[in-house]
């Protein structure tokens, strides 16, 4: 209120006075544009117009907040991959102008693999483990491929199964960029612990075959594959597959030996001519006591002389005694360390195998 007085008498009149304030036109922020990285930061800057205005005062609103997020001093922060708009408004008048910006993830620059090579039996599992470079890169997805899967297959988890003998690589590439690694992979079948043949022994006539078995120890064993072989050829032959074959009268052994490890075992084999068959398989001769300790007897010989034999089961013979006009028989095998092994009872014209074990030494 603006008052005037006279100075004669102080007579007064007053004028009411309204001052207006400078009214915003408008607003501009700068830039119009940005691009940054998950957890960066960028202050935008508004500019009210006129730059005179009375009230400054503006508001800062994001359309994501889940991407780009902004605080009352107009600051942004990035938080995830995307584009978000920045609104920036006047109090005065509500002018508005606008922002956009592009938040970009922390690119992938490399992976590697751990283990980078392993060796499985088949059956056998192994966790691959990728590291992604860098660490607080935004896209850490990977995907994995065998270049042999019937030898090593994988899984989304990086998973190695063994399937098969052999060597496969496993390839793990990343989803940003395409970058790779590898581990080698060797899968080694069930190795063979041991083999036995049977029957171990076996009876022939002349020109009589009978067909032995090689039992490969463990069942599931990748390479199951045995050589046979005679030891004494000219007296039993054995074919590729285990088939044997009486040639002359006499005893030998037949061998099976696998190809992996190359473990042996042994079958012995008695051929007899075809009039002896029916006195080798007569009980009439036997021995006792079995198991024994230090001796055995040997009862129900009935010929004029005998040759009694002491084969381990590897058909390697131990013990050989001459007896002549006995019809019981004292063979010591005090020597003999523990174990099985087989006693042969020979004349010219038959022979009688029997199994017996040795308690004690």
């Amino acid at each position: 209120t603006i008052t005037v007085t006279t100075t004669d008498g102080g007579f007064t009149a007053s004028s009411a006075i309204t001052v207006q304030g400078i009214s915003v036109t408008g607003v501009q922020v700068a830039p119009l544009t940005a691009t940054l990285n998950v957890g960066e930061t960028r202050t935008l800057t508004p500019t009210v117009a006129p730059a005179n205005a009375t009230n400054q005062a503006v508001s800062w609103e994001s359309d994501r907040t889940d991407i780009a997020q902004v605080d009352a001093a107009g600051t942004v922060t990035a938080v995830a991959p995307g584009s978000a708009t920045i609104t920036v408004t006047t109090t005065d008048g509500g002018f508005t102008a606008s922002s956009a910006i592009t938040v970009q993830g922390i690119s992938v620059t490399g992976v590697q693999v751990a283990p980078l090579t392993a060796t499985l039996s088949i059956g056998v599992t192994r966790t691959l483990y990728p590291t992604v470079t860098p660490a607080n890169a935004t896209n850490q997805a990977v995907s994995w491929a065998s270049d042999h899967p019937n030898i090593a297959q994988v899984d989304a988890a990086g998973i190695v199964t063994a399937m098969a003998p052999g060597s496969a690589t496993i390839t793990v590439t990343t989803a940003d960029g395409g970058f790779t690694a590898s581990s080698a992979i060797t899968v080694q079948g069930i190795p063979v612990l041991g083999v036995n043949i049977t029957p171990s022994m076996v009876t022939l006539q002349i020109n009589e075959s009978r067909q032995l078995n090689a039992i490969v120890d463990p069942s599931d064993a990748t390479y199951k594959a045995v050589y046979w072989y005679s030891n004494n050829p000219s007296i039993a032959a054995v074919d590729r597959n285990g088939l044997v074959t009486g040639l002359q009268v006499g005893t030998t052994q037949i061998l099976a030996q696998t190809q992996d490890n190359n473990f042996t075992a042994t079958a012995i084999v008695e051929i007899v001519a075809p009039q002896d068959l029916e006195s080798k398989t007569a009980e009439n001769i036997f021995i006792y006591p079995n198991p024994a300790n230090s001796s055995i007897r040997v009862k129900g010989l009935s010929a004029p002389s005998y040759t009694i034999s002491v084969y381990n089961l590897q058909g390697i013979k131990l013990i050989t005694e001459e007896i002549r006009y006995e019809t019981n028989y004292t063979l010591n095998i005090d020597p003999l360390p523990y174990g099985s092994y087989f006693l042969s009872v020979a004349t010219n014209k038959e022979i009688r195998m029997i199994h017996f074990s040795k308690l004690t030494r």
